[in-house]
C-alpha cells in the first residue's frame, strides 16, 4: 500500500475520533441540560405544590433533588475527563506530526 493512501486511512481515523470527541461533548451538554431542566421543574413543583405544614418534608425533597443533581454532575465531569484524554492522546497521534 503506498505512503499516500497509509497517510489517508491515518487521516480519516483521525477524523472519526475527532468526530467521536465532538460528539461526546454535545452528549454531556445535552444531558446537562436536561438536569438543569428537571432540577429546575422539581423545585417549582415542590415551590407552587407545598404548604407551610409541609415545609419540613419540602426540605428533604428539596435535598434529594440537589443530592441526585450533584450525583449526575459528578459523573458527567468523570466522563467529560475521559473525552479530554481521549482528545489529548488523539492530538498526541495527530496525523501532520506523522507526516512531517
Amino acid at each position: 500500500m503506498s505512503d499516500h493512501k497509509i497517510n489517508l486511512i491515518r487521516e480519516i481515523g483521525w477524523n472519526r475520533a475527532n468526530i467521536r470527541f465532538y460528539r461526546a461533548h454535545y452528549t454531556l451538554l445535552k444531558e446537562l441540560q436536561d438536569v438543569a431542566q428537571q432540577v429546575a421543574d422539581d423545585l417549582l413543583s415542590y415551590c407552587y405544590n407545598s404548604s407551610r405544614q409541609e415545609h419540613r418534608t419540602t426540605c428533604i425533597h428539596v435535598t434529594d433533588i440537589a443530592t441526585r443533581a450533584h450525583q449526575t454532575l459528578d459523573s458527567l465531569i468523570h466522563r467529560e475527563c475521559e473525552a479530554y484524554n481521549a482528545w489529548n492522546e488523539l492530538w498526541d497521534n495527530e496525523p501532520a506530526k506523522e507526516m512531517a
